[in-house]
């Protein structure tokens, strides 16, 4: 199941290479080396490769959390504390696997 896993975050890696590269007209290599040593979230690297394109200073973490967001950030791990279903189905590996300090339970 992890080696599934993995090889699917690469694919969805590279494709966001790929539309970042091709949006602001960089070279796919540019804009994967700047993802590897990129430390943010993918808005903070899509804000920051704007400017770079733009040619415009890179914007702090304030200025891009001033931009306007389409629909509200809503952080994947947050979703077993509050899913029913979820949390007892976590609940649950948590005790078959003995992981009692996984993500704070």
């Amino acid at each position: 199941m992890m080696e599934r896993h993995l090889k699917h975050e690469a694919e969805i890696l590279s494709q966001v290479a790929t539309e970042l590269a091709e949006e602001f007209e960089f070279d796919k290599e540019y804009v994967t080396d700047f993802m590897e040593r990129f430390d943010g979230t993918t808005r903070q690297l899509y804000y920051t490769l704007r400017a770079l394109y733009y040619n415009r200073p890179l914007p702090t973490l304030e200025e891009i959390d001033m931009v306007p967001r389409s629909q509200p950030e809503f952080p994947r791990h947050i979703l077993k504390d509050r899913d029913p279903l979820i949390k007892k189905v976590w609940n649950k590996i948590v005790k078959e696997r003995k992981i009692w300090n996984a993500y704070g339970n």
